[in-house]
């Protein structure tokens, strides 16, 4: 959402911690808990296909 929370079904508006931007919009997320009881959220994006930067040097 734009105020930066995570609204889900069912369960309504979650205050979330982001680490990062995504890059596109969602399409799914799966919430998961860890051992210490934290919560997770990975989501599943489509993003447009990048080439990787040019290399300096060589390996092989």
């Amino acid at each position: 959402m734009d105020n930066g929370r995570l609204r889900l079904p069912k369960i309504g508006d979650l205050a979330v911690r982001w680490s990062r931007a995504l890059p596109a919009a969602p399409s799914s997320v799966t919430i998961v808990q860890d051992a210490a009881g934290r919560y997770f959220a990975s989501f599943v994006v489509r993003a447009a296909d990048e080439p990787p930067p040019p290399a300096d040097a060589e390996v092989g």
